[in-house]
């Protein structure tokens, strides 16, 4: 959603992924103060990226786990599936 970048989503310990944008070099500072690290509220807060209406219908495949594993992880891997054909 071109409209909605740059987008940034952060993965919190208690409120799940939220977005926020489109986030500017001016908003950075606000950002932080806000506690955006936590899911804090900002003018830019989007809330959770499957609910973003524009992303709601869409299945992400290419980038299911973009920003969910390492993926220079090899544990990581096999603790999302990875190996499983070959078990």
């Amino acid at each position: 959603a071109y409209f909605l970048e740059p987008m940034v989503e952060v993965a919190t310990t208690d409120k799940g992924r939220v977005a926020y944008g489109p986030v500017k070099p001016s908003d950075v500072k606000s950002l932080f103060d806000s506690g955006f690290l936590t899911g804090g509220h900002h003018k830019r807060w989007l809330g959770a990226p499957d609910k973003i209406p524009f992303f709601a219908r869409q299945t992400r495949l290419t980038f299911a786990r973009c920003g969910v594993i390492n993926p220079l992880s090899l544990d990581h891997y096999k603790a999302h599936g990875g190996l499983k054909g070959l078990q």
